[in-house]
């Protein structure tokens, strides 16, 4: 595992890299040389073991996400090494890429490429929030010592951290037109376990990195959202949706999803979600 100064030199060089690449995502078109995309994929899935085909690799963005998310990030607790490795590689397939088709794993691209709607904007969503994770969220995990406890929301959480995600996906598919309120929803709903978590830091930076998380994740679609991670009071309207949407009974996190689009009897309703989530 990685010492600690090591892994500080480390980590600065990764969100650097990142950065650039951030910036340099503003100034992009949305080509795409398909060759090159499967070549520098296949660097990537080399890089990080990930157990994937470059050809099928963004076919599902949920493969992606999941696999950064609870293999590299979440799958060794109070270790940094399969972030870092992940960030890395993300770096690398960026810089691999190279400038002129750094748009292949746009939302545009991967429309052009015959990609569906809810796929499309899945890659895109996850390649902002892998931006973030790698950048900003990875010094803040680094420097407030805030990632096992994160690690640990993931492990214990995972079937309502994805159930969030569920429901944000149907609302979204069913009504795009009220996206910043199903934004809202999902940031406050995937937020609430590290809000409540006995593990969070006093500062709440585990807290703001999971709601920047959802909130660069959503932007992929709905970049025009007017929504705001607050470092001492989480998304807006949290303190709200805690009171309906969470409890805490027989020593357990016990955490409820928002409404969701469903169709009752042939028609469509938005309707209460009745099961509780825990670990």
């Amino acid at each position: 595992m990685l010492a600690n100064s090591y892994r500080a030199a480390v980590t600065a060089f990764v969100v650097l890299a990142i950065a650039s690449v951030g910036n340099a995502q503003t100034n992009v078109g949305f080509s795409c040389d398909t060759t090159k995309l499967q070549y520098c994929t296949n660097l990537f899935i080399t890089h990080t073991a990930w157990p994937m085909t470059a050809g099928k690799a963004w076919q599902d963005y949920t493969q992606i996400d999941n696999f950064f998310t609870y293999t590299l990030l979440a799958g060794a607790p109070g270790y940094y090494d399969g972030l870092l490795l992940g960030c890395n590689g993300f770096e690398q397939l960026y810089s691999c890429l190279g400038l002129q088709n750094r748009g292949c794993l746009s939302v545009p691209a991967r429309l052009a490429a015959g990609d569906s709607p809810v796929n499309a904007y899945g890659i895109g969503g996850v390649m902002n929030k892998l931006l973030f994770e790698c950048g900003a969220g990875l010094f803040t995990l680094t420097n407030d010592n805030a990632l096992t406890c994160v690690q640990n929301v993931f492990i214990g959480y995972r079937q309502a951290l994805t159930q969030c995600q569920n429901t944000y996906l149907a609302n979204t598919e069913h009504d795009t037109i009220n996206g910043c309120q199903y934004t809202t929803d999902l940031i406050n709903c995937y937020t609430a376990p590290f809000t409540m978590a006995g593990c969070r830091r006093e500062n709440k930076s585990d807290q703001w990195w999971a709601c920047e998380t959802q909130l660069n994740y959503a932007r992929g679609q709905f970049p025009l959202c007017d929504i705001h991670c607050d470092l001492q009071n989480g998304p807006s309207g949290h303190h709200n949706y805690l009171q309906t949407n969470y409890k805490f009974e027989n020593e357990q996190h016990h955490f409820k999803m928002p409404n969701i689009w469903k169709q009752v009897n042939d028609e469509w309703k938005f309707v209460e979600q009745e099961q509780w989530y825990t670990n």
